[in-house]
């Protein structure tokens, strides 16, 4: 760890490389292995010691030198209370929210250079090595990859994979904050609900007066419809979800998504409706039975419930992350039956 002449301490941490993800982790490609990092779109640096911000979890291929592994470690300054903090910035890109001058700069170069220093690198390439080796019994699939960071509101045209994007990010902020309301942070859930309106709401209106670029009228609205859920305009979300359900009958994902409106909203007695519509519509569905189940235990149906998660759990796949969920809130549904 590096104290420079100005007396500016800094140190670099691989926080951002798990050693193990657990078993029930999604496996990424051969020679992948995974790392965190924030989605600067959504939470832009730098950070302070107050700061939260939402992290995307990517794989990238096994870094093979120590210049290439620089891109996933953390720079960390140390604070007066001994403490340190991470602003954002990379191993690859510091300084970037500092000013050094020579004498700093031309001693944090010796450092970097020093045999210390990348024995240390070298290790962290065995780290990320270690992790993807154990990797592969994992029984997940991964689905995305490392990208750069989403472009900035302006850039994103208003196409199919746009809006896509779009509402996926929203919608994993909105668990995120669900996940951290349920563990009882209350300031985190609301720290990562502002990330969300104040970094997605810009584009609701745009969104919602474009029609997206596709012939299917009905998905068309159901992409408007949907990036007005999880921006929580349920009220808002639940006309146009419906316009949708007018043009095809059987669209499952529209009735499940005024099912979530109304769960959010004072109005959940209607909830319940939809969700039941929706095993209508799929009755082989285990999304559709779980969501009915959610709906029936906010208005204190828990026998009901009950049934309704047990006939989810028969129908999911076998070993799958979303069945042992459903195995989990089945046990907390009848701890309190």
């Amino acid at each position: 760890m590096p104290t420079l002449p100005s007396g500016l301490a800094l140190a670099i941490g691989f926080q951002a490389i798990p050693d193990d993800m657990g078993i029930d982790w999604f496996k990424c490609p051969e020679g992948h292995f995974w790392y965190r990092r924030p989605d600067e779109a959504i939470s832009p640096p730098p950070y302070d010691e107050n700061s939260s911000f939402i992290e995307d979890w990517v794989h990238a291929p096994i870094p093979i030198n120590t210049e290439e592994v620089k891109k996933y470690l953390y720079v960390l300054y140390r604070l007066d209370n001994g403490r340190f903090l991470w602003r954002g910035e990379w191993l690859n890109n510091f300084p970037r929210f500092v000013q050094m001058d020579e004498v700093d700069s031309a001693a944090w170069q010796e450092w970097l250079n020093s045999g210390e220093n990348q024995g240390f690198l070298r290790q962290v390439i065995d780290r990320c090595k270690a992790q993807a080796e154990l990797n592969k019994q994992c029984t997940g699939v991964a689905i995305f990859t490392d990208r750069p960071p989403t472009p900035p509101p302006a850039e994103m045209s208003i196409s199919r994979e746009n809006i896509e994007r779009l509402c996926a990010r929203a919608r994993e902020l909105d668990r995120q904050a669900d996940i951290a309301r349920s563990n009882g942070d209350k300031n985190m859930a609301g720290a990562i609900y502002e990330e969300l309106l104040t970094k997605l709401a810009p584009l609701t209106e745009v969104v919602a007066n474009n029609v997206v670029d596709t012939d299917n009228e009905a998905y068309a609205l159901y992409a408007q419809g949907l990036t007005l859920r999880v921006l929580h305009l349920f009220e808002d979300a639940i006309p146009v979800f419906n316009k949708s359900i007018s043009l095809d009958p059987n669209y499952l994902d529209a009735y499940l998504e005024i099912a979530i409106c109304y769960k959010g909203s004072d109005r959940k007695s209607e909830a319940i409706n939809y969700a039941k519509l929706a095993t209508k519509c799929a009755s082989d569905s285990h999304i559709a039975w779980s969501n009915l189940a959610e709906a029936l235990m906010l208005k204190g149906h828990n026998e009901q419930a009950y049934e309704a998660i047990n006939k989810a759990i028969q129908l999911a796949p076998k070993d799958s992350l979303s069945r042992n969920d459903l195995i989990n809130f089945r046990d907390t549904l009848k701890s309190i039956l």
